[in-house]
């Protein structure tokens, strides 16, 4: 009888592992938000992972970038992860402050960070940036989960919102207005880094 219940103890907690993956945005502390504020960071982002990344798969992270609504270019992406059970893995998002004509963005993920530099006009221009999660989001194989952005152009006024469709994809035409539109995604692919 002994044989059964710890069979059957066994066969539950199996079955209670995660499986998949899930992303939740952090809100900072008030003390967090004030050290990050002192930075040369304009916007920062912080995600947590929680999950197991299934096998023959790769979680990749993306930057993104899109000028008046059509893809620029990939200013680059992260995956490999030796890890794959992550558990309360921190991942995130940042742009510095423009140096020299030129802008940082920054992913950090439980390996290090990644920077890119790219240059843009910057003079006369308005932007906004903020976060596209409002809760825990599992991730779905193949399907770009898109986590933050930040966008800008020229003039006195820039509108916020609508970036996304109801189905979680990128609104291409409600980000065509933004000049440059930077956006940070998260995709469980079997692909890997293209």
């Amino acid at each position: 009888m002994k044989k059964w219940i710890w069979a059957g103890l066994l066969l539950v907690l199996t079955g209670c592992s995660q499986e998949g993956l899930t992303i939740e945005p952090v809100e900072l502390e008030e003390e967090e938000q004030a050290l990050i504020n002192k930075t040369a960071m304009e916007t920062f982002h912080l995600y947590e992972v929680d999950g197991t990344i299934p096998e023959g798969a790769d979680l990749v992270i993306k930057a993104e970038h899109y000028v008046n609504g059509e893809p620029a270019n990939d200013l680059f992406a992260v995956g490999a992860f030796l890890e794959e059970t992550l558990d309360e893995a921190l991942f995130s998002f940042g742009k510095s402050t423009v140096i020299g004509g030129a802008e940082a963005f920054v992913i950090g993920t439980p390996s290090g960070k990644s920077e890119s530099y790219t240059e843009t006009e910057s003079d006369g221009m308005q932007a906004t940036w903020g976060g596209l999660l409002t809760g825990e989001t599992e991730l779905e194989l193949e399907k770009p989960l898109y986590t933050a952005y930040y966008a800008k152009e020229s003039g006195n006024g820039i509108r916020s919102g609508n970036y996304l469709t109801p189905a979680g994809e990128l609104n291409l035409e409600g980000i065509r207005e933004f000049e440059h539109f930077y956006v940070m995604s998260m995709t469980l692919t079997e692909e890997g880094l293209e």
